[in-house]
């Protein structure tokens, strides 16, 4: 029997006059479910705004995933239960105008229901998505657009269900079209609240993939740790924007987590690093941290915090070359390397 399961993930995001930019998250999982919604939503028709919207933003995310090393991600597609999801929790958050939220704890003119599960359920027309089973993640960010998906990715655990090979099918919804959808709801002019409702495989082919992919150009050069709760980096805001490797083992730990980070050819960065499985081992190279965690991150993958200095994230427009060897549930992977550039 294969039951839901949710990641909910809130990112709330500011751009701050000659900062940067910075904001706090939230992740957990998922609430109850709440009362009053039916066992579907009201009507709704998906419109060209909401395609036309859904073709742009996934297409930024699959370009993330095709910048990936190793074994290529498949194409994100839409579905039109989680656009219809998504772009009425997005009005939903811009009528409280209360902060973002994964939950619909109140009635407005775009209640569905508090809980992720059962509003994709919803605008299914009552049914769950299967795969056979199913599973939803949904991300939050406060501004939309392209922003907000290259905002989403340059994080840690945003990004964990964009860059999956679990990842499958996507919708998206913002304000503004919540409110071209919903005229009639009372959703303000503007922009935000960029929502992503997720629904993965759960039984993918996992093999080996990486990001960023040997060559790639235009890496953010500073992810704001501050941003994610929990913060993966709690005694410092500014460090590099994180790198991503997934491995293809369901169980065992890490015994070797052997990385380095080098500029210039002699320049080393040291590394934080974050895997899937517990009691893990074996730091060496740049790594100076080796942290589990187990809630979020699956078994066999890991993150590698770039923490340049005492300050700041990454040098601009500089090259950077990432040399990754492990050991995980007894197999090796030896030699990992890529080199990538980072933007202005």
């Amino acid at each position: 029997m294969n039951l839901p399961r949710e990641m909910l993930l809130a990112l709330p995001f500011a751009l701050l006059a000659g900062c940067g930019g910075g904001g706090d998250t939230t992740a957990g999982g998922g609430g109850g479910s709440g009362g009053g919604g039916g066992g579907v939503v009201p009507n709704h028709t998906v419109t060209l705004s909401d395609t036309n919207e859904n073709t742009a933003r996934l297409a930024n995310l699959n370009t993330f995933r095709d910048d990936s090393g190793g074994t290529a991600l498949a194409m994100v597609t839409s579905h039109n239960a989680l656009i219809i999801a998504a772009v009425r929790h997005a009005g939903w958050q811009a009528l409280e105008n209360s902060g973002l939220t994964h939950g619909e704890p109140s009635s407005n003119a775009l209640f569905s229901d508090n809980n992720l599960g059962e509003r994709i359920r919803k605008a299914n027309g009552g049914t769950h998505l299967s795969s056979p089973g199913y599973a939803y993640y949904e991300d939050i960010a406060s501004n939309s657009g392209s922003a907000a998906i290259t905002l989403l990715w340059n994080t840690v655990y945003h990004r964990i269900p964009m860059m999956r090979h679990k990842a499958w099918r996507a919708g998206y919804g913002d304000k503004l079209l919540a409110a071209g959808d919903y005229p009639t709801a009372g959703v303000s002019a503007g922009n935000g609240f960029a929502t992503l409702n997720w629904h993965e495989q759960t039984t993918p082919t996992i093999s080996l993939s990486y990001w960023p992919g040997d060559g790639i150009v235009g890496v953010p050069k500073t992810f704001f740790s501050n941003s994610e709760s929990p913060d993966p980096v709690a005694d410092r805001d500014e460090v590099g924007c994180p790198i991503h490797l997934i491995f293809p083992e369901g169980s065992g730990t890490f015994t070797v987590v052997n990385a380095t980070l080098v500029t210039g050819g002699t320049t080393h960065i040291p590394l934080k690093a974050l895997v899937g499985n517990s009691s893990p081992s074996g730091a060496a190279g740049d790594v100076n941290a080796l942290t589990a965690d187990t809630t979020y991150l699956d078994p066999g993958e890991l993150f590698l915090i770039p923490i340049p200095g005492s300050s700041g994230g990454l040098s601009a427009n500089t090259s950077y070359t990432c040399t990754v060897s492990v050991t995980v549930n007894g197999s090796n992977y030896n030699g990992i390397t890529f080199t990538y550039t980072t933007g202005p």
